[in-house]
């Protein structure tokens, strides 16, 4: 737990004391979207033993995926989507924003 929150909590107080400017932000999510989330994804997933239970949540996750999908195409059928749309709200529907607890905190 405390994984999860300190790192929201020191985010707050560096922004509360004006720690970085706003020109700085920019840089720091930059650092954090494509450096270290990439970084503790790798490093989470090299350490788990590959195992049925992988297996069983990874087949699960995937058909989760296939479902929302299926149900979103039926929804956009419906409300009659342009092509650009149809593709947009499909992607939209299938994944949502796991990268930044779901992955690295999962295991």
């Amino acid at each position: 737990m405390l994984e999860v929150v300190l790192p929201i909590i020191s985010g707050k107080l560096l922004k509360h004391f004006g720690v970085f400017q706003k020109e700085q932000e920019k840089v720091l999510i930059n650092y954090v979207m494509y450096f270290a989330l990439p970084i503790l994804a790798f490093k989470t997933g090299h350490q788990i033993k590959l195992g049925l239970e992988v297996i069983k949540v990874s087949l699960l996750a995937w058909a989760s995926i296939v479902l929302c999908m299926s149900v979103a195409y039926i929804v956009a059928q419906l409300f009659k989507l342009s092509n650009k749309d149809l593709r947009t709200f499909l992607l939209v529907s299938s994944f949502g924003n796991t990268a930044f607890l779901g992955y690295p905190y999962a295991f």
